[in-house]
């Protein structure tokens, strides 16, 4: 009987290791698609409707209060829209565009300015093929305490006056914050002090969004020993 308990409730637990990922993606996915059609998609298709009922003699009124048709006109024109917006913003004339709006409004309202900067570096780390170059490898520093290691990247061979004066050979490491590693610090650290970790910066980024628990494959002890185990045999 105990047996047939526990059996079940292995069915069950796999069922929901298997579900819970579906629905979790669902669910971001509904609340992006919500958000794009309520903000962008709906506006755009009543836009698009009204315009379209003043150049032509048909009457859309009953059209312009159907949900389902101002989200179907608008939603692919919005997909379209944020498409062009991307392209433009990769050419120069749209990064010295983006360079004016951020130095003009962006920078210049209290509000905006306190969330923009963050919002710009969490997009960049994720995005950003600059910024993942900037991180040269992922590694494990001995911080706050002795005994206790911090995921971190290195970022650089440090600076010649701190060797100098220090008369240490010190790099470069970002300490990300955990669950935002969009923010964090820089500190130096005695070269030979630096563990490299043989970890992506993906994966470490999914490791510190996760708190831990989206550790990579490669890295789960338990499946070291048990490749290890099967090695020997």
């Amino acid at each position: 009987m105990k047996q047939k308990q526990e059996k079940k409730q292995n069915i069950l637990k796999t069922g929901l290791m298997t579900l819970v990922p579906t629905l979790i993606t669902i669910f971001v996915l509904a609340l992006a698609f919500n958000f794009l059609n309520n903000n962008i998609a709906r506006p755009l298709g009543q836009l698009i409707l009204t315009v379209f009922d003043w150049f032509t003699s048909a009457d859309l009124t009953s059209y312009k209060q159907d949900v389902w048709v101002v989200t179907l006109v608008g939603f692919p024109l919005s997909i379209l829209v944020i498409f062009f917006l991307s392209y433009l913003m990769a050419t120069f004339f749209g990064k010295w565009l983006m360079t004016e709006l951020e130095k003009w409004v962006l920078g210049k309202f209290p509000i905006i300015k306190s969330i923009y900067p963050y919002a710009k570096q969490f997009s960049d780390l994720f995005l950003s093929e600059e910024k993942k170059v900037a991180f040269q490898k992922v590694v494990a520093v001995e911080y706050p305490r002795k005994g206790m290691y911090q995921l971190g990247f290195l970022t650089s061979e440090g600076m010649k006056e701190l060797d100098t004066k220090s008369g240490k050979d010190m790099v470069g490491v970002f300490i990300p914050g955990s669950p935002a590693p969009f923010t964090g610090w820089v500190s130096f650290f005695q070269r030979d002090e630096v563990v490299i970790l043989d970890m992506t910066i993906d994966e470490a980024v999914r490791t510190l969004v996760s708190g831990g628990v989206l550790i990579p494959e490669a890295q789960i002890k338990g499946l070291k020993k048990h490749k290890i185990s099967d090695d020997a045999k």
